[in-house]
Parts: structure tokens; C-alpha cells; sequence
């Protein structure tokens, strides 16, 4: 498929076509040089091209280079905040260009994929993967010199297909994809001098993809076969954290996601869902809440550091709120827990259209006594915008311990 530029029509949410490309799109590579879109895009063989749009009228190519391989995956392209050069990867070779030269930058070793780039400093940061998809991922720092055929550092980013790199807080954060039993995930490490250290492991829907935006102090990157975002951050304690974030409405899953942007607080997405077409949807101005929302906790939260390793019982659990009424459709709210691992059990399900009110309960929905546990989790499901306060809960330590 050519690369074709749509642009809103004053109708919003209606998009016109503007200008097609000259060759097949490569999804997820397009950036903005110089105020205007550029793309790679791909012909016969191993001929890749750049193509530029000019003032959103033409599209001209200003370069193509023939590629020792066709790689499985390309990153989106880089303008280097400090020398305003356009870099673009195909496979293990950078090449720049200028707005005017084409230049091969630098090439790495031919085991090597390039998955992401990204600016650390003067360097130009390069993820890459093993092209056979067994060994060990590498970022590479290079000093941007073409006179020089040497990489400044290497290193080593452990087992996985890293898909993801980019800089947060001054560390550069890695985002890999593991397949175990069937089961994918992504894990994320970080390095700040020495060696890199992994900072979190959590299992996603499917593939993890390697589209990023960076925007805020934020990291947002995509999976296949997901309903939302995450968005790796620091808060406001100094800590970094990992969460979901801008879902999709209403439960639409997005099958493969092509491309996102978020500017300010609204995000563009494409993507295909189970059907032969690609979507482009943005945040809602006005959300009406049809679908039901969802929050999970993380493991032990609140627990005591001393009381991690011991058996424990629930006392109580509770849950402060407040309803917002959508196209008078009623609130509702309901929490469950899962002890050790086990399947989420319903605690409370209420109607919240009492104002702001906490609902509290000393047993699960069916009168049963609450399940001792070591680990615990807590999941809410909020209908119709119902606002979550507080949740709270109050446990007890048992003499049994692992």
C-alpha cells in the first residue's frame, strides 16, 4: 500500500486523502523533518526509500538505498535534537541525510536488527536485536562521526527481542519481548552506567510492538491484541512506574496497532481490528462511559514490609465513591479480590447513586468468610463513570509463616 497523507476535513472526525506516495508504506517509520512528514517506504527487492511530503501537497523521494537484507522490522526514523540531521535505520546499517546529502553512518555487525532509535546525549542510542531471534539484545551509543567507523559503547540488554528503547530521568529504559509457555512478556530494563538492571516483568495480550511516543516525561508503547496503551513514567515520589493507559472505548480491541501520536492530552491511534480495515480513532472529547471500567492493584498493597512473608486474614474492605450519571444510566461499582493467585472473587457489588459513600463489607458477596492469603490483589469495575475515592482494607496476621 502507498503512502497516503489524510488530513480532517473541517467536518471533525471526517479525514480526506491529500497526496499519495510513490511506494509501499513501512508502517510506524514516519517522523517530521523540518516541518514536514517523511517516511520510509519500500520497492522492489531490497530498494528502500525516503519519501518526503512536501507542504502536504506532493510527495517526492529524496533518497533510496538497496539494503543488504529486507529486515522483519523497522524503526521509526530520528532527527537528533543537536544536529538536526534525519537518521533512518534498515536492518544494521544508519543512514543520514541532511536535507540535501545521503550518507551511510555507521553499520554494525550483520547478526544485528535494528529495533529503535533514540537520542542519549550527543550520542545516537541504537536498539537492536539478533537477527535469529536467539542471543542477547544490544543498545549501542554512537558518537554521530562518520569519519569514524567505531561504536562509542555497547551494551548488553540480556535475553529477548528488545523493541524499545528510549530515555527517561536521564537512564536509557529497554523494553523486551519474552515468549514462555506460550505466555509473552515484556520486560523492561533500565542502565544508568555499569550494567543494565531489570526493573519490571509483566505479561501482556500478545506481541509487544516497537512503536513509541515519548511525550511529557512519558514513555508510551503499544502490544498486539490489546485495549489500551502503557505508559512507563517517574512520579512524584522519584519512582518510576509502569501503567495502562488511554483505553480503547467501550472494550474495541486494537488487533495490530500501526501507528499512535499524542499531542497534549489526546491520543491518535491506528490500528486493524478483526477486520480487513484500519481504524483511526482519537481520545473522545465527550466520553459517555458506556462500557464498564476496570482497576487492578498491585500485589500486597499497603501491607507492611515485616508482614510480606506472613499468613494473613482480611478484617474488612471498603470503598469510598462518587457517581457521575451519564444520559441517566445509574453508577455501579463492584471490588473483588484474588488471595495467593488464585480467581478474582466478588466482595461488593452496589448501586453508587447515593453521592459520595463508602460501602465496607467483612465478608465475600455470597456470606462466605474471606480466603487467608501471603499475596493479595483487588480489582474494581466502575460503570457509567462512577469516580473511585478511596479503596481501603484492614487485615490481621496469622502465626503461620512460609
Amino acid at each position: 500500500t502507498r503512502a497516503t497523507l489524510y488530513k480532517e476535513s473541517t467536518t471533525e472526525g471526517v479525514w480526506n486523502k491529500n497526496v499519495n506516495g510513490v511506494n509501499s508504506y513501512q508502517k510506524g517509520t514516519m517522523t517530521l523533518y523540518r516541518g514536514v512528514p517523511v517516511v520510509l517506504t519500500k520497492g522492489g527487492g531490497n530498494t528502500y526509500y525516503v519519501e518526503r511530503f512536501n507542504s502536504l501537497i506532493s510527495s517526492t523521494v529524496v533518497y533510496n538505498v538497496t539494503a543488504d537484507y529486507s529486515p522483519s522490522i523497522l524503526p521509526q526514523m530520528l532527527v537528533h535534537p543537536l544536529d538536526d540531521i534525519l537518521y533512518t535505520a534498515i536492518g544494521n546499517k544508519i543512514y543520514t541525510w541532511d536535507d540535501t546529502t545521503q550518507y551511510l553512518g555507521i553499520e554494525l555487525p550483520k547478526d544485528r536488527e535494528v529495533t529503535s532509535l533514540f537520542a542519549y546525549g550527543s550520542y545516537l542510542g541504537i536498539a537492536t536485536r539478533k537477527r535469529s531471534g536467539y542471543g542477547k539484545s544490544i543498545v549501542y551509543l554512537w558518537g554521530r562521526d562518520r569519519s569514524l567507523a567505531t561504536l562509542q559503547e555497547q551494551i548488553d540488554f540480556g535475553e529477548g527481542d528488545l523493541m524499545i528503547a528510549e530515555v527517561l530521568g536521564g537512564a536509557i529504559f529497554g523494553i523486551s519481548e519474552e515468549i514462555r509457555n506460550d505466555k509473552y512478556f515484556a520486560v523492561i530494563r533500565s542502565y544508568s552506567g555499569g550494567e543494565s538492571q531489570i526493573f519490571k516483568e509483566i505479561e501482556i495480550e500478545s506481541n509487544l510492538l516497537n512503536l513509541k511516543k515519548k511525550t511529557q516525561n512519558k514513555l508510551y508503547f503499544a502490544v498486539r491484541n490489546s485495549d489500551t496503551l502503557y505508559s512507563l513514567f517517574k512520579n512524584k515520589t522519584g519512582s518510576y512506574s509502569l501503567t495502562k493507559s488511554f483505553f480503547a472505548a467501550n472494550g474495541a480491541i486494537a488487533q495490530t496497532v500501526s501507528g499512535f501520536s499524542i499531542l497534549n492530552d489526546r491520543l491518535f491511534l491506528t490500528y486493524a481490528d478483526n477486520t480487513d480495515y484500519y481504524t483511526t480513532a482519537q481520545t473522545q472529547s465527550n466520553p459517555n462511559y458506556t462500557d464498564v471500567s476496570y482497576y487492578t492493584t498491585t500485589e500486597n498493597p499497603g501491607i507492611d514490609s515485616d508482614d510480606l512473608s506472613k499468613k494473613k486474614n482480611l478484617k474488612k474492605v471498603y470503598i469510598t465513591v462518587k457517581p457521575k450519571k451519564t444520559s441517566g444510566a445509574e453508577s455501579e461499582i463492584a471490588v473483588y479480590y484474588s488471595a495467593d493467585d488464585g480467581d478474582y472473587v466478588k466482595l461488593i457489588e452496589e448501586d453508587s447513586y447515593k453521592g459520595v459513600y463508602t460501602y465496607e463489607t467483612v465478608k465475600e458477596i455470597t456470606g462466605d468468610n474471606f480466603s487467608d492469603f501471603i499475596t493479595i490483589r483487588f480489582k474494581i469495575e466502575s460503570t457509567h463513570n462512577t469516580e473511585i475515592l478511596e479503596l481501603g482494607y484492614a487485615y490481621e496476621t496469622l502465626n503461620t509463616t512460609i
